[in-house]
């Protein structure tokens, strides 16, 4: 399966709720959540700059912190 919707090239992506779901960073400037059962974008937040790197805080992606390109980082989707 491919999921499709980032206009960037993906850089990170982490499995959330016990590989349920997974969330993408981009060059494009976005982080997207993606249900695995139905192969679709559930939820896109707009980062600010292009993201490199994402971290979860558990298993269930509670809190999910992205490191981005300018030497920033975001928490929470």
């Amino acid at each position: 399966h491919t999921l499709t919707g980032h206009s960037g090239k993906v850089m990170a992506a982490k499995y959330l709720q016990e590989p349920i779901k997974v969330v993408t960073g981009s060059h494009d400037r976005t982080l997207k959540v993606w249900d695995l059962r139905s192969i679709a974008c559930i939820e896109t937040k707009f980062a600010g700059s292009s993201c490199n790197d994402l971290v979860t805080t558990d298993s269930l992606g509670s809190t999910i912190i992205s490191g981005h390109y300018d030497k920033n980082y975001a928490s929470g989707i």
